[in-house]
């Protein structure tokens, strides 16, 4: 096993738990693509649980949470963090500002997806997040770039996805969120996506590959395979940064 592996520091918290299930993900794929099997070999990762204002109720809070989430990054720097990630879409809005706050590389979740998507030759994309994520340049501007279409749901969809977000987020889900989110799937797929986005890192604790009916792309597992990859093999970092 690598035992330069780095050590990774977590921005959780909005909301804890995509934190948690980014955790998870990392243990698994030590397991399964490092070999990690003692102790010494799981990777060594340091999570914040930051609990933030609500951005998807409203913005009115945004600069406030922008800087908590500055300080934070910065905080797991000091704790010994040699790379850092954030597991949600939307506040990678404000990448820039995070990286400019540390001297540690910063892994975009954005950056991770789009090498997947481009990797797939896909021609067309859907996109199911929060309202902000859906209605920013977020993945619009890169899928732009690389001559992709998105498509979006409609605006009345885009309303009833953002109150499923925030009940998964309350960690209230039940049949009706899962329902509502195979809809919306299918609405995506009948406007000519080949493919779904899931740009909501709290989206993957009710709807998964297996259950979507069409291929999905999980960010938050997307990002925790890169985080790994770079964890394990520091040398990879500079065509994931």
């Amino acid at each position: 096993m690598n035992q330069s592996r780095l050590t990774l520091g977590i921005l959780g918290g909005m909301g804890p738990h995509a934190g948690l299930r980014f955790c998870e993900l990392l243990l698994q794929l030590s397991i399964d693509r490092y070999g990690s099997k003692r102790n010494a070999d799981f990777p060594h990762f340091l999570l914040s649980n930051l609990p933030v204002p609500d951005l998807i109720s409203s913005r009115e809070d945004e600069e406030r949470t922008v800087t908590m989430v500055e300080a934070e990054a910065k905080r797991l720097e000091v704790a010994g963090a040699e790379l850092i990630v954030l597991a949600c879409n939307t506040m990678h809005l404000f990448e820039e500002r995070f990286r400019s706050a540390i001297a540690v590389p910063f892994l975009s979740i954005i950056d991770a997806v789009m090498k997947n998507v481009q990797r797939d030759g896909r021609k067309t994309v859907g996109l199911l997040g929060s309202m902000t994520t859906m209605q920013s340049t977020l993945y619009s501007a890169p899928l732009q770039r690389a001559g992709i279409e998105l498509i979006l749901p409609s605006p009345a969809e885009q309303e009833e996805l953002t109150r499923c977000v925030q009940t998964i987020v309350a960690h209230q889900v039940g049949d009706e969120e899962r329902a509502l989110l195979r809809r919306q799937m299918e609405s995506l797929h009948e406007k000519g996506a080949e493919a779904v986005i899931l740009g909501c890192t709290e989206l993957p604790q009710i709807l998964t590959p297996d259950t979507s009916g069409i291929p999905v792309y999980d960010s938050l597992r997307i990002l925790a395979e890169a985080a790994c990859a770079a964890m394990y093999f520091p040398s990879s970092i500079s065509s994931c940064d």
